[in-house]
């Protein structure tokens, strides 16, 4: 699987800054690492089955332990998270952890889903994100400013760019959200236990659906999410 952020990263932050030892915060299956072209590739990771699944491939996971940072201090260019900051309650100690990570002038890349666009996905299609699906909500100068709170400095900040999928999945989180009411129409076709017939008549309601979000669709196409580059200025203390 790929997202947009990784292809970015690696197209245009790593022709002007090579990477010499990487950390993927949140690597999940290890599909951004996969397509990274460095041999000291390590990754943090929540699930043992991921974790085992990443040793499998051959990178070094790292152990979330009371010698993590002791044992790995200044020692990356390179710490990523993708999707993964706006899942986390404890935040502030997972950019701590970065800072100390990550060498002098070293690079933090973090994508997170737009604060403004998920209010906006909520207020237009009426699907809440809420907890657990995201614990936090990030704009741009909110996360600049809790970065240069742990020794971040601002390089640049890049929207997911549009697109018409981002426009159906408004459509489809409107359909879900009808489906969680009693006795709507979309509630009744999710009743429908022959899976083929059920598609079908998604398909057509979301037809129905799409004209109501017509007068949106530069708003809903837009990027959901933003990638947020900022290097390490000044080191902070554990």
């Amino acid at each position: 699987k790929s997202r947009w952020e990784y292809d970015l990263t690696i197209n245009e932050f790593f022709k002007s800054t090579p990477v010499l030892k990487i950390l993927d915060i949140g690597a999940g299956a290890g599909y951004f690492l996969d397509k990274v072209d460095c041999p000291l590739k390590f990754a943090m990771e929540g699930s043992e089955t991921n974790r085992a699944l990443l040793r499998e491939k051959g990178y070094h996971v790292l152990a979330e332990d009371n010698n993590l940072i002791e044992k790995n201090r200044d020692s990356f260019n390179y710490v990523t998270m993708y999707q993964v900051l706006e899942h986390i309650s404890d935040f502030e100690n997972i950019l701590v952890t970065a800072n100390c990570l990550l060498s002098a002038n070293g690079i933090l890349i973090i994508s997170v889903p737009d604060c403004d666009a998920m209010i906006l996905q909520e207020k237009l299609t009426g699907y809440p994100d809420i907890f657990p699906n995201h614990i936090s909500k990030w704009t741009p100068d909110s996360l600049e400013l809790v970065l240069n709170k742990f020794g971040f400095k601002k390089e640049q900040v890049i929207y997911e760019p549009s697109s018409i999928r981002k426009f159906f999945d408004s459509v489809h989180l409107k359909i879900s959200h009808k489906a969680t009411m009693n006795g709507t129409v979309a509630a009744n076709i999710y009743k429908i236990k022959n899976k083929k017939i059920r598609i079908l008549l998604l398909l057509f309601y979301s037809l129905l659906e799409v004209p109501s979000l017509i007068p949106y669709y530069k708003k809903l196409s837009g990027g959901g999410s933003f990638l947020f580059k900022a290097v390490k200025i000044n080191s902070v203390t554990t």
